[in-house]
């Protein structure tokens, strides 16, 4: 359950109201059913909400003697003993740890998940155990949410502080006992759950005492009641273990390198076709055995460019993992199988997906770096424009640096140049995602103001005018000046081609579009040189 179930779950079912309407206390279902459920999934570790109190701690795991259990179901204990402190004994001042001066042997310094501190009549402060956050390398996405960016490259949420009307913090099962894996811990959850009248302020009546034992799930609690003709409230305190049950064996997988791995077709030798898994431990095949794809494949990775960068015959993600591709002539895309073995498990299914059997040459960069271990022979078109944008050069006017081009402080937020792909798919959405990117990455980046200051007719309108106002300016060469502004009005032109619903795409349309970023390329690198040379 997650925070807004849970609060939702002790305002219906363990709220003074529900416990009388139900009677019977000492075997409660709905409290027996919540403290099972909320050891899994997102359990929480640290509660003040309504008449809910947990406290959590992680100590060395053991077996549980009978002292530990009768010291731990009378636990009874304010916040401040689960934080560092400032202790005096005997004249000496010094630092003490959390649970330093309890009675409870079994959390003598143990580690708190959280730590609370208070400014006096003005807010209570949450803060995670920064050792948890460390080993598990947790980042602080917004305040009191924790996550972490998993094998394949998604943001997971770990921990969620809340501290809205009541304190209610909860840690996900797997990365908890993954946690727990790591430092030989368990958790013991101290709880305190009480029932009376809003309107009561103490306790009154006959009081009543009973001990729930559950050794099985290890969940110990005493039941206190008072009765009289006015009423019949009371409380529960007790404590449960959580320890690491297997729930994190798909992180301690990876901690140890260990994962399952997919089988993929091919064509032997004779031609046949052939199933081979890419665990490099149980196949006979080459390290450099080619894979084949429909280059739909790709789509997934190009459509996501906040998690993917795809260029340069690479796809990277996020840091988590990077897989080299190639083309051939067709336009299948073709993997090693070395390379494949690598990705996770997950990623491994979406490409099986789209595996084929083909006997067609490898892709022209594949066959020359890896097969025939040559030197790349210079940028592509593709990465000289690139590199152009990214090294974009001021113009210098009376020794001031005047940008007339800049990308968008917005669009960086959103993709970086690096992502300017050519066309490799037959998917129409990557067509359109592409060109209305170069438009808004060139055209858009151009800036009219900037331009006007340069140019003696201000009336030249938009920028791409006042572009080709300023170059005749500089007496720069009609042929040399079309190369340069033509390429970048072409844009508009296959703008309108996409953005007009019910027209017809061209034929060659991906082959269009791809000649189209090789002549912006020369476009931009035209441009770039006009620039320099007036500097000089």
């Amino acid at each position: 359950m997650n925070i807004k179930k849970q609060k939702k779950y002790v305002v219906n079912e363990l709220s003074y109201i529900s416990f009388k309407k139900r009677e019977s206390y000492l075997n409660d279902e709905k409290l027996l059913e919540y403290l099972s459920k909320s050891t899994r999934d997102k359990i929480p570790v640290s509660v003040n909400y309504k008449n809910l109190v947990i406290k959590s701690f992680l100590v060395p795991e053991k077996e549980l003697s009978k002292k530990d259990i009768d010291e731990l179901i009378n636990w009874n204990m304010m916040d401040g003993y689960c934080s560092y402190g400032i202790c005096s004994t005997g004249g000496q001042d010094f630092i003490c740890p959390p649970m330093n001066s309890k009675s409870i042997e079994i959390l003598k310094n143990s580690d708190p998940i959280i730590f609370l501190r208070e400014i006096p009549e003005y807010y209570e402060i949450i803060e995670l155990n920064q050792k948890i956050e460390q080993v598990l390398e947790l980042y602080e996405k917004e305040k009191g949410v924790y996550e972490v960016l998993n094998n394949i490259g998604d943001f997971k949420e770990v921990v969620r502080l809340e501290n809205d009307k009541g304190r209610f913090c909860t840690f996900d099962e797997e990365y908890l006992k993954y946690y727990l894996y790591l430092s030989k811990s368990m958790l013991i959850r101290l709880f305190y759950i009480e029932f009376i009248d809003e309107n009561e302020f103490f306790w009154k009546g006959e009081q009543e005492e009973n001990i729930y034992r559950d050794v099985e799930n290890e969940t110990y609690y005493k039941l206190i009641t008072y009765s009289s003709d006015e009423v019949n409230n009371g409380y529960y305190r007790g404590f449960q273990i959580i320890r690491n049950d297997g729930s994190s064996k798909n992180l301690i997988n990876q901690l140890h390198n260990i994962q399952d791995y997919e089988s993929f077709e091919i064509l032997d030798e004779n031609s046949e076709k052939k199933i081979v898994s890419c665990n490099p431990n149980q196949t006979d095949v080459s390290p450099l055995q080619p894979i084949f794809f429909e280059n739909e494949v790709l789509v997934n990775y190009k459509q996501n460019k906040t998690k993917y960068e795809v260029y340069g015959n690479k796809i990277r993600c996020r840091g988590c993992w990077v897989l080299n591709y190639d083309l051939t002539e067709s336009g299948l895309v073709h993997v090693f199988i070395k390379h494949i073995a690598n990705l996770p498990y997950k990623e491994q299914l979406h490409w099986k997906r789209y595996n084929v059997t083909s006997d067609e040459d490898l892709g022209e960069l594949t066959r020359e770096r890896y097969l025939q271990g040559s030197w790349d022979y210079g940028p592509t078109k593709l990465e000289l424009l690139k590199y152009n944008l990214n090294n974009f050069p001021p113009i210098i006017k009376n020794n001031e640096e005047i940008y007339i081009w800049e990308m968008s402080s917005k669009l960086k937020e959103r993709r970086n140049l690096n992502t300017i792909t050519y066309i490799e798919t037959d998917s129409i959405q990557e067509i359109e995602t592409e060109i209305n990117f170069l438009k808004q990455v060139l055209i858009e980046g151009f800036k009219e103001d900037e331009i006007n200051r340069l140019i003696i007719n201000k009336e030249c309108k938009p920028s791409i005018n006042a572009l080709k106002c300023l170059l005749k300016q500089q007496n720069i060469d009609i042929e040399k000046i079309n190369n340069i502004i033509n390429p970048l009005r072409e844009i508009n032109s296959f703008r309108n081609i996409i953005t007009h619903s019910g027209r017809e795409y061209p034929d060659n349309f991906k082959i269009k579009t791809n000649n189209l970023i090789n002549n912006l390329s020369d476009s931009i690198n035209l441009l770039v040189e006009v620039i320099n040379l007036n500097k000089s």
